[in-house]
């Protein structure tokens, strides 16, 4: 197979690919959070995840703190009832500066566990698009 031949056939495939994506995030606009469903096709579950991120400024402060940002000393893994852990400072001001940039949000999670039997028939459907 020459460049130009692997080159179109890689074409095709990102072609599929972008497709493919685009139908899941539509199925997947009508499910709801906290949907599972199980079926002689599999399992599908949209769960959420909450995600902890810290701003740039955290550093700066506690470097003013007289806290090294590299070892912030003793900190406490606190899971809450979805098992996310939150991070609890044992020192006042650095959970001051923990709080101040802290910042939450949440993405949806799709799960999908495929039967073996749909497993198959997608590869076979694959592999007859792939040629």
């Amino acid at each position: 197979m020459d460049k130009n031949a692997i080159a179109q056939r890689l074409a095709e495939i990102k072609t599929l690919t972008d497709l493919l994506k685009a139908e899941e995030a539509t199925l997947r606009s009508q499910l709801d959070v906290g949907d599972k469903l199980k079926g002689a096709w599999g399992e599908v579950a949209l769960t959420e995840r909450t995600s902890t991120t810290y701003g740039e400024g955290l550093y700066q402060d506690l470097l003013l703190l007289g806290v090294d940002p590299l070892s912030l000393g003793k900190v406490r893994l606190t899971p809450d009832a979805e098992k996310v852990a939150s991070v609890t400072a044992t020192t006042p001001a650095v959970q001051v500066a923990l709080t101040k940039h802290a910042s939450t949000s949440k993405t949806s999670v799709l799960r999908v566990k495929p039967d073996a039997q749909v497993e198959v028939e997608g590869r076979a459907k694959v592999a007859s698009l792939l040629g």
